[in-house]
């Protein structure tokens, strides 16, 4: 690893450390993307700005904008209990598939399986009464994958935050294999919240 890799990399870390580094924002190439997890750049140039914000200046990646989001009337006043969508895989990124949820119609979330025990907070995406939740699944050509992996979603009320959640019930179960041949699935699940 070069050396600005292991300085953007021990930047990352000290930032997950801090309570302050919430508000902090990483910009690549001048788009912000959120976390990043998992990826190693090499011939960057790294920029702190006065707000702490991290730039990272990285000649031929090329980083894709996400869509704007558009604000959504999601009336979440009335919620009793905290709702969550929890991800397992095993073994982890063995699963040659990417998952897309939409929550309403509404991009949700995307999912690989390299995102074992991910742990998303639904309260605020759900509306009181009946919500579709639709998992799309694309079979990816990445790599080798393993026959017996499997990646799973399992959507329900529970306890816990986004670093860790515990489902008092499973409403939702879906599974994806390294059996699965289909290029592509669709399934659309109602999820009734109170």
């Amino acid at each position: 690893m070069n050396t600005i890799a292991r300085v953007v990399a021990f930047v990352l870390f000290t930032l997950s450390l801090s309570t302050s580094a919430l508000a902090t924002e990483i910009y690549i190439n001048g788009v912000r993307v959120g976390a990043v997890a998992g990826v190693e750049m090499s011939n960057c140039e790294v920029r702190f700005d006065a707000q702490g914000n991290i730039h990272i200046t990285a000649p031929g990646y090329e980083v894709v904008a996400p869509p704007p989001q558009q604000a959504v009337n999601r009336p979440t006043a009335g919620l009793v209990g905290s709702y969550f969508l929890l991800v397992e895989s095993s073994p982890v990124g063995a699963t040659p598939y990417q998952l897309t949820l939409l929550l309403n119609g509404e991009p949700l979330r995307e999912i690989t399986s390299s995102q074992n025990g991910l742990v998303v907070p639904l309260n605020e995406s759900l509306r009181v009464g009946k919500n579709k939740l639709t998992i799309q699944a694309k079979r990816t050509d990445e790599a080798a994958y393993l026959p017996e992996a499997s990646l799973q979603v399992f959507v329900g009320p529970g306890e816990g935050s986004a670093v860790g959640a515990k489902l008092r019930e499973r409403w939702i179960e879906y599974k994806r294999t390294g059996k699965d041949r289909r290029a592509t699935y669709s399934e659309t699940f109602t999820v009734v919240a109170q």
